[in-house]
């Protein structure tokens, strides 16, 4: 009888379910081994596994989905042809098939409970059919409300402290990321390409830069680092351009080199072309000796002596002479209007989004923010307006319109909208007002003698107003182009401060396409600059 007894205890456990050990109710496997649960039960276990990963089988612990579970109607059928069971709850005396024994459990009367209350000090123990004439005499019943006022509020706060363990979680996980990520910064040197990746990470994608604005403090905490990144900036787009006009001069000279004749026509202009690209590296290579030299502050010209003073003035007439050689060289006015973008509207939206992000813009974006970022800056943009003048008309009456625009600039400001006019013009700015008003009246009296004796209009009349245009024409681009570098940082900014998750843990969206746009579009512009001929 005990050997018959086992055995049939032994059957029985086929019928039980892996996952709550109870009699199987809708028999169901995970569609990868023979183990059987209820279904209920088996995709309860799927449904935890979240919507990116699979489950695992809590038996054979191979992958499945919920598409992979399979009723096994068979081992139901036989459930129903087994022998009935009876209630194990005392004084149940209910036969129930094996598939029953569940369903039944939940509902039958004689199940032991507790009063609900019992967590609050209620001991009362007793079966489901008693429970509901308890409860309406129970003491703790007068302060039901209360108590569950009281499970909910404890509930939520449980809610609210598990949430708040996640985001510390979260955020301690990036703040290690950031600690680990500024000492692997700080420990190598910077190169070039370091601040490429700052420009795409900055232009590309403004949300991450914003949540790891740290990572990037050693490049753009301070003002001189912005300044370095702003003087880099400036420089590229020229660089290019004496790297454009060298290459085609190496070219001519190859040409005269494999000629039959050095002496003929047609390679006289290839060797006047081929001095002229020498001459445009040696005053480059000068330029930056100079820059260089005079001053470690990548911010604001420093000048201790006489001497450094007047390196500042070469500076900017180096940076005129390579700009307007290259004119001369090829004519490329494209060119020249690429260099004049790179130069003023890309670095005003890169500097301004990083001193907005660090907290350092001091007020809306104008046409100062650029002046004053990188001591770069004046010189390039001294060379980027005058060269053209000079190249449409000439270096003297360029350097005429010059000195008339400083006196009008500086004693007669209201005939000169503000958009016109720059805020920092390099040397002409210091320059005595008795030498300009010597040299404007000398030249005003010179070209009015020569046209009195010889009864021509000198060509001084028709290219003054010419040249004079020109320059308040560069000057309004210039300006506007760097007012709108810093009204569309200001507008990227807001973007990306949208997509950052609360405290900084991460970014709801990486690209921005505005910002892929400009960036892809400054690298286009560099390119031609280098490819036009």
């Amino acid at each position: 009888n005990e050997s018959s007894s086992e055995q049939h205890h032994e059957d029985r456990n086929e019928f039980k379910c892996l996952i709550c050990f109870e009699f199987l109710q809708d028999p169901a496997s995970c569609g990868q081994c023979q183990s059987r649960f209820c279904l209920n039960c088996i995709r309860r276990v799927a449904r935890m596994a979240g919507a990116n990963t699979l489950a695992k089988c809590p038996t054979c612990r191979c992958e499945f989905s919920t598409s992979d579970i399979r009723r096994d109607s068979e081992l139901r059928e036989r459930m129903q042809r087994a022998s009935s069971v009876e209630c194990q709850y005392q004084g149940c005396s209910a036969q129930l098939s094996l598939n029953q024994v569940k369903s039944h459990e939940e509902s039958c009367l004689f199940v032991p409970l507790k009063c609900r209350y019992a967590t609050f000090g209620c001991d009362w123990k007793g079966t489901r059919q008693l429970l509901a004439d308890h409860e309406s005499t129970c003491p703790l019943i007068q302060v039901s409300a209360l108590v569950e006022q009281f499970r909910q509020t404890r509930a939520d706060h449980e809610h609210s402290i598990n949430l708040l363990q996640t985001r510390v979680a979260a955020s301690n996980a990036m703040m290690e990321l950031h600690a680990s990520l500024i000492r692997r910064l700080q420990k190598r040197s910077y190169h070039p390409g370091d601040m490429m990746d700052l420009v795409y990470t900055v232009t590309c994608t403004p949300a991450r830069f914003i949540s790891t604005k740290d990572v990037w403090r050693p490049l753009t905490g301070c003002r001189l680092s912005r300044g370095f990144l702003c003087n880099v900036l400036m420089f590229l787009p020229l660089a290019l351009v004496v790297i454009r006009v060298d290459l085609a001069g190496s070219r001519h000279f190859l040409q005269l080199y494999q000629s039959e004749s050095m002496l003929v026509e047609k390679n006289i202009d290839a060797l006047v072309d081929l001095s002229l690209v020498v001459i445009i590296v040696l005053v480059w290579i000068a330029m930056l000796t100079v820059f260089i030299k005079t001053g470690k502050n990548s911010v604001e010209w420093q000048p201790t002596c006489q001497s450094e003073k007047l390196l500042v003035k070469c500076a900017a007439v180096l940076s005129f002479s390579i700009q307007l050689a290259a004119l001369e060289y090829d004519s490329q006015i494209v060119s020249w209007i690429a260099v004049c973008i790179c130069s003023t509207f890309f670095p005003t939206f890169v500097i301004t989004l990083i001193e907005t992000v660090n907290g350092n813009n001091r007020g809306p974006a104008g046409p100062t923010d650029l002046w004053t970022a990188g001591r770069a800056v004046p010189i390039i943009l001294f060379g980027l307006r005058y060269s053209l003048v000079a190249h449409v008309t000439d270096v003297v009456v360029c350097l005429d319109v010059a000195v008339y625009h400083t006196l009008l600039q500086r004693y007669s400001f209201t005939l000169l909208n503000q958009n016109f006019v720059v805020k920092d013009d390099c040397f002409l700015n210091d320059m005595p007002k008795k030498y300009l008003v010597g040299y404007a009246f000398g030249t005003l009296a010179m070209t009015t003698t020569t046209w009195w004796f010889t009864g021509t209009v000198p060509t001084w009349h028709y290219k003054f107003p010419l040249a004079f245009v020109l320059l308040v024409v560069v000057n309004y681009m210039i300006n506007h182009l760097i007012a709108l570098g810093g009204r569309i940082a200001a507008l990227i900014f807001e973007e990306a401060k949208a997509e950052v998750l609360p405290n900084q843990s991460g970014v709801r969206k990486v690209c921005n396409l505005t910002g892929c746009i400009l960036f892809t579009s400054w690298a286009l512009l560099l390119v031609g600059i280098l490819v036009s001929s």
